[in-house]
């Protein structure tokens, strides 16, 4: 059995296991509601280049801002807990967008930033507390292989968020 833990490293931890579920949730929950965003400003301006980039100002602005305060956040309280929270309070926000095109609201510009930064206060708490977490599930031989895994999840997200954001249009896949 330890010759099993050794060779996959920590792909046999549980606890590895668990946290890496959660990212690939919250990155995807990221990728899914930036395309959708995007979306619904291509669909309402004529020239919607501004509107787009201002989106992805708005989601980095808090991680700009909060960043360096939501690591003494992560210090203080438990990073699962902050972890868990930050996930949360994203999925909530997620889930409000994907209510308003299902439910055909429209939704205003400045919503739509309001929204976003909101998302990016999200992200800026549990992705602080991700990279601090992950020294404390996995033994420190195994960081890089760990490391490498989490990295990846991010470009995986974007390739399934903009998949996402299509279904939810009602686009379909073709």
């Amino acid at each position: 059995m330890e010759f099993i833990k050794k060779k996959l490293g920590p792909i046999a931890n549980i606890d590895f296991n668990k946290f890496f579920a959660g990212q690939i949730f919250e990155h995807l929950a990221d990728a899914i509601i930036q395309f959708l965003v995007v979306a619904i400003l291509i669909e309402q301006h004529a020239n919607p280049g501004k509107y787009m980039a201002l989106v992805f100002f708005f989601f980095l602005l808090p991680q700009f801002l909060f960043g360096p305060f939501a690591g003494q956040i992560s210090d203080i309280f438990s990073r699962k807990w902050v972890l868990s929270i930050s996930a949360l309070y994203n999925s909530l926000i997620v889930g409000f967008y994907i209510y308003c095109v299902w439910a055909n609201i429209p939704l205003s510009t400045w919503a739509i930033y309001t929204g976003v930064f909101a998302l990016g206060i999200g992200a800026a708490l549990f992705n602080t507390a991700k990279m601090v977490a992950i020294t404390n599930i996995v033994e420190s031989n195994q960081l890089k292989f760990a490391n490498a895994l989490t990295s990846s999840i991010g470009a995986i997200a974007l390739l399934f968020g903009a998949l996402g954001a299509n279904y939810i249009l009602g686009f379909g896949t073709t």
